[in-house]
């Protein structure tokens, strides 16, 4: 029998947002600090872009279930709702970040940055700034944030069609189209496609639809081997590059993401719980995570300028250290900055949710 979900909390997200963070955050440390680790940082280079496909596939997942649920309790979907809450749930820390790193650059402008490209991030285009060689570094991570927001301003639209189904298959084949087409274009044009990755975020809307459809075909993903599989496919991009075939890596581990997502939200039977408090607590103040590690990276390495440590202990404390102080950072901002726009939020819930 095909598994459902029997309320609105999805159990085990909270543990794919930590696990999200700990990749972009380790992968960015490594890089930042690469003279203070033997190991080459090739080993680890593509991690961070696989914990933000990580972060994308799970927000379609998320998001699709809810607007699916919405529209067939109301034969409807609130676009204005919809939108509301996404601004109170992104914007106020996004504008915050950018506030913070206008401010440094005016203190401490970097050699290539210039002051009109904060302007890619202020319009949510940061991914075009980053692959036309504008990016500001100390909010760069938001580039990944805009692309969330440009697939929300489109993504309800698919689903208030008569056949979602086949727009949201459209919608991925389309984009795959658009990805090959890009690689006959300029470098930056390819860049841009290939990092913006929407069609993740549809994937995860796909196994959305399917639970929420209750697909009997999905028991093949709940099976024992399925989950061992899937999880040791996952575990090895934290030891080696994941490469299967370079066209399709981030939409294959977008699936191997999405199998993980609906055997820890929806399969009583699944192989591993990530409902713990330690992991709900990071899910939730992921976002921050995200948001403030470059600053506190970057920080740190404007203050203790050097290319190896005095003492080489350091490299194996420092990830530690700076993933403690952006815990402290992130904690903080939740609880008395994001979680005000949050209770606001609530007000233009249309599908009761919990964290």
């Amino acid at each position: 029998m095909p598994i459902r979900m029997k309320n609105y909390h999805l159990p085990g997200l909270n543990g794919i947002r930590a696990i999200a963070c700990i990749m972009v955050f380790y992968h960015h440390v490594i890089a930042t600090f690469a003279g203070y680790y033997s190991f080459p940082h090739r080993y680890t280079k593509d991690l961070g872009p696989y914990g933000v496909t990580c972060f994308f596939t799970l927000s379609g997942f998320l998001i699709t279930t809810l607007l699916l649920k919405e529209k067939k309790r109301d034969n409807s979907i609130n676009l204005r709702k919809f939108y509301i809450r996404r601004i109170l749930r992104i914007w106020p820390l996004y504008f915050m970040i950018l506030l913070i790193g206008r401010l440094i650059f005016i203190k401490y402008p970097q050699e290539g940055e210039q002051a009109s490209n904060f302007y890619f991030y202020l319009f949510f285009v940061g991914n075009l700034g980053y692959s036309l060689g504008h990016a500001i570094w100390t909010v760069n991570v938001l580039w990944s944030v805009g692309v969330e927001e440009q697939f929300y301003a489109i993504w309800p639209f698919f689903i208030r069609t008569k056949h979602i189904l086949r727009s949201i298959i459209v919608f991925i084949v389309a984009y795959l189209g658009i990805k090959l087409y890009g690689k006959h274009l300029g470098a930056w044009q390819d860049d841009l496609i290939s990092n913006t990755r929407l069609d993740c975020m549809a994937i995860g809307g796909l196994f959305a639809y399917a639970n929420f459809k209750g697909w009997s075909r999905l028991d093949l993903f709940y099976s024992r081997n399925a989950q061992i599989a899937v999880w040791i496919i996952f575990a090895s991009a934290f030891i080696r590059r994941f490469h299967i075939i370079t066209f399709f890596d981030h939409e294959i581990f977008s699936i191997i993401v999405g199998i993980i997502i609906l055997n820890v939200s929806c399969n009583p039977a699944t192989l591993f719980s990530l409902e713990n408090r330690i992991l709900n607590y990071l899910g939730k103040i992921s976002y921050g995570i995200y948001a403030y590690h470059m600053l506190i990276i970057l920080g740190w390495r404007g203050i203790f300028v050097t290319d190896h440590p005095s003492n080489p202990g350091i490299a194996f404390f420092l990830p530690f250290i700076l993933l403690g102080i952006t815990i402290l950072l992130a904690h903080v901002s939740y609880f008395y900055f994001e979680k005000r726009f949050l209770e606001i939020k609530h007000r233009f819930s249309t599908i009761p949710s919990a964290a």
